[in-house]
């Protein structure tokens, strides 16, 4: 390391400033408006000074709009992150080429500041100096060997960095069409393995919600254990799909951000938004516009201790074989087991298995779901159509010797099965036995029809309408086909 650069990072650690503190002192350097800040803007920056560090590798930021995201991540960040590591060679990308051009050039100008250099301690010819012939909008370099490369999504294949961040990489108004928001996707995860052009880098994307199978939806589904989450909604849910370790927030409705919008700021954007748009871009748990048989909070969610004893319990699968291995089971459906317990005319969902794998790893879930269960639980699942589906059938039941089993062929469409149990929901007779599922779960039925998976109600469809024909309990081991 370079003496001059030695002296200036024991200079930074000796200050301690961290990016929140950069992005107060900087502010009035590429902001003329008021600054607005709290324990929100702390959180930001905090959880972007663990990606400079290494201990966050892969981040997706969901925030409301209007929430200082593009200034934090894409103007102070990178030039906060030079003053300590001007090696560091950064790669933005958004949704129109010209929105990361802007932002850019905010950064560019912030680094030629005298505010800047003042932090450079004197020395701005020993280092961190913009390189002449290579100071423009799209890419600027210091004399480190650091350097900014901005383009739009559909420039994403050109040059990558030690950082890649994606700052709002789905147009709104386009994000409901499946054509462009594919396409989008698309392109983003060809280019991203070789983007990243260290061991060592980072990916980051910063957006609000706007289709359940936009890039946030895509990458949490698929991958989500690879990635940090920072779900930030404008009102707190204590039920959220996606809750947030980082988020600080007890009480339900409480404001993220009541130091720029409080509760009258936050309503004129709802009066903006249809409810569609509240529940994406402001709650990050879109919906799609079709949705509606069911609506979430017309659920209630309850301890395991506040289930009744009793009545008829069933465990209803809907199947769905597919080799977790195979790069098209990612948008393959999945199988599950839903188990319902219908007691007093009430309905108690108490358990959903949610998986993805071949028909062996089905076969052994199934089985290992029925052990744990205990036979007094009823099992139920879909007979595919035709002779060969009833073979298949009868060999899945032959697993389960000692239960009671029913296996009958699907009838109606989707729309049609469900409509009992959401008039249920929609009395009021539906409980949900709190776990990790229940985001989901209702994510899944709040939207549907419309939803971009539809096993776990359809699932809940055929719980429900066994339970509810309290068939007559047969001698132990029977098996019962259609019935």
């Amino acid at each position: 390391m370079k003496p001059a650069l030695a002296r200036i990072r024991a200079e930074r650690a000796r200050r301690g400033l961290g990016l929140h503190d950069f992005i107060r002192d900087a502010w009035r350097w590429v902001d003329p408006s008021p600054p607005s800040f709290g324990r929100y803007t702390r959180t930001l920056a905090w959880v972007l000074e663990q990606v400079l560090k290494g201990r966050i590798r892969r981040l997706i930021i969901n925030v409301p709009p209007g929430h200082m995201k593009s200034l934090s991540v894409s103007v102070f960040w990178p030039a906060w992150a030079w003053l300590m590591r001007p090696e560091l060679r950064f790669a933005f990308t958004a949704y129109r080429g010209d929105l990361a051009l802007r932002d850019a050039d905010r950064s560019r100008d912030l680094m030629r500041s005298e505010f800047y250099q003042d932090l450079l301690a004197g020395r701005p010819n020993t280092w961190g100096l913009l390189r002449a012939g290579q100071d423009t909008k799209s890419r600027f370099a210091n004399t480190e060997g650091g350097y900014r490369f901005s383009s739009a999504v559909a420039g994403i294949m050109g040059e990558g960095g030690d950082i890649v961040v994606l700052d709002d990489p789905h147009n709104v108004e386009q994000a409901e069409s499946d054509t462009v928001r594919d396409e989008t996707i698309r392109k983003i995860r060809l280019a991203l393995p070789t983007r990243v052009r260290s061991k060592t880098g980072a990916v980051v994307i910063i957006m609000q919600r706007l289709h359940p199978r936009d890039l946030t939806g895509v990458f949490l589904d698929e991958e989500g254990e690879l990635w940090t989450h920072l779900c930030l909604p404008a009102r707190f849910e204590p039920d959220h799909p996606h809750p947030c370790p980082f988020d600080w927030r007890t009480k339900p409705g409480e404001l993220l951000f009541p130091e720029l919008f409080d509760e009258k700021r936050i309503e004129e954007l709802t009066i903006g938004l249809t409810e569609y748009g509240v529940a994406g871009q402001l709650q990050q748990r879109p919906h799609p516009r079709e949705g509606g048989m069911m609506k979430r909070d017309d659920f209630k969610i309850i301890d395991a201790a506040e289930v009744p004893k009793g009545g008829t319990i069933v465990r209803g699968w809907d199947l769905a074989a597919t080799d977790a291995t195979a790069v098209e089971a990612k948008k393959a459906a999945w199988t599950v087991g839903l188990r319902l317990r219908y007691v007093k005319r009430k309905i108690y969902i108490e358990d959903v298995i949610r998986l993805r794998g071949s028909p062996h790893k089905v076969r052994t879930t199934m089985r290992t779901a029925a052990s744990n269960d205990g036979k007094v639980v009823i099992i139920d699942f879909p007979q595919d159509p035709g002779q060969a589906g009833k073979a298949q059938a009868q060999d899945i039941a032959a697993d389960f010797p000692d239960r009671r089993i029913y296996y009958t062929p699907e009838s109606g469409a989707k729309e049609v099965r469900a409509e009992a149990p959401a008039a249920q929901v929609e009395a009021g007779n539906v409980f949900l036995v709190r776990g990790a599922w229940n985001g989901v779960f209702l994510d899944e039925a709040a939207a549907f029809p419309g939803s971009t998976f539809k096993d776990q109600v359809d699932a809940f469809s055929r719980a429900y309408h066994r339970a509810v024909r309290q068939p007559r309990r047969p001698r132990t081991g029977a098996i019962r086909g259609a019935a």
